[in-house]
């Protein structure tokens, strides 16, 4: 789902140039998008000769936003049988967070580039259907480091183990009757963190309490 002409272009032809022949059809605004998936989810039980399996997802879309397609979809059973991927030029950490946490299985932000599509591709194989190309194989010259997009390939390769450090930071906040002992902990610890990796520090932490180790 895509309402940028150029940016649609753009995205099918690094699809096609990464060696990707899976069938493709754009949808430029959010009302559409919500009717086509609903045929898609109507028609799964009988023989569908265009199956849904990719769902490539821009957050600013016309009517309504890639948020708010997310958040309709999540709880429907026969979405969760397909791959999200949100492409957005908001790549910033909340919009990150907030489509991973809305059923995203992948962040990419714009502009979308070969290195991006290969690592998804790798990522989740069995989504593709792939030619031996090439053009498919040609080497990409290296990107410039962005901590946002490492930082969302994390989260999408490690998204059990996040589930599981919510859980006990749920059990943590529950059992301290004041909240902001909850972020010093974390804070804390993530300092700790910062230090053993050899990571300059976030100078974030405001105060510690003297009772915590």
């Amino acid at each position: 789902m895509e309402d940028s002409d150029s940016d649609a272009a753009l995205i099918e032809r690094a699809l096609r140039t990464a060696g990707v022949a899976n069938p493709i059809q754009r949808i430029g605004n959010g009302t559409d998008a919500l009717a086509l998936l609903t045929i898609k989810e109507r028609s799964s039980a009988a023989i569908d000769p265009a199956p849904l399996g990719i769902l490539l997802l821009d957050l600013k879309l016309p009517d309504q936003s890639g948020f708010d397609i997310l958040k309709i979809i999540q709880s429907r059973q026969f979405f969760s049988r397909v791959l999200k991927v949100v492409i957005s030029s908001a790549g910033d950490m909340e919009n990150i967070k907030r489509a991973y946490t809305l059923g995203a299985d992948s962040f990419i932000s714009k502009p979308v580039t070969l290195v991006d599509l290969r690592e998804l591709i790798s990522s989740f194989p069995d989504r593709w259907v792939l030619v031996d190309s090439a053009t498919a194989k040609a080497p990409v010259p290296p990107e410039e480091p962005d901590p946002y997009k490492d930082a969302a390939h994390v989260w999408a390769a490690n998204q059990q183990i996040i589930q599981v450090l919510r859980e006990n930071l749920r059990v943590l906040h529950s059992q301290l009757a004041d909240n902001e002992e909850t972020f010093v902990i974390i804070q804390t610890l993530a300092e700790e963190l910062r230090s053993e990796l050899g990571l300059p520090h976030s100078n974030k932490l405001k105060k510690r309490s003297p009772n915590l180790f």
